[in-house]
């Protein structure tokens, strides 16, 4: 075999095996990059399993036609306390936010109530409740929808509305925090 063509084989085999160590590369880099974007979103999903046991519903009495008096009533179903709750039925009016310190591990807490609301009728009553968990992180939960309010997170864990829908209706939430 003469010398040029042994030469030509062996240059072939080289760029073939560059391509090669460049395409594990890409792949090894790929799989990188899936395994920290998995990673981040288990650490996400273990930061809002104590948001997700956090609830609260509005319950009403009737005092007069299309008149009643609301409380929220806010649950703990996590192993850890919950901080600077705060509470109110949504799309009532202005109604000032309930404010209850500390919910501590499985207790369920009724706000104040406001008396002598005037309810719409056919009214759905929804509440809305933010919170700080364990680690200080704070969070709003409406529903099966939990926010996290203290990140660049612009959708919900359970949902895909703007964060800014939501915060809307917390008026006195520190958004700076």
């Amino acid at each position: 075999m003469p010398d040029w063509l042994a030469g030509g084989g062996t240059i072939t085999a080289l760029v073939a095996l560059g391509a090669e160590v460049r395409r594990n590369r890409r792949a090894n880099e790929q799989r990188g990059r899936e395994e920290r974007a998995a990673e981040a979103r288990r650490l996400q999903d273990a930061r809002e399993q104590q948001a997700r046991g956090v609830t609260a519903w509005v319950e009403a009495t009737q005092t007069e036609e299309r008149v009643q008096n609301v409380h929220v009533v806010v649950a703990n179903a996590t192993a850890f306390a919950v901080f600077d709750v705060r509470a109110r039925p949504e799309d009532l009016g202005p109604l000032e936010e309930a404010v209850l310190p500390v919910v501590s591990p499985g207790q369920t807490m009724r706000t104040k109530s406001w008396l002598a609301v005037e309810v719409p009728e056919g009214y759905f009553f929804r509440a809305s409740v933010t919170f700080s968990d364990a680690h200080g992180v704070r969070w709003i939960r409406q529903g099966a929808d939990v926010y996290e309010l203290t990140s660049s997170r612009s959708e919900p864990a359970g949902g895909r509305l703007p964060a800014q829908t939501w915060l809307s209706h917390v008026d006195s939430v520190d958004r700076t925090k």
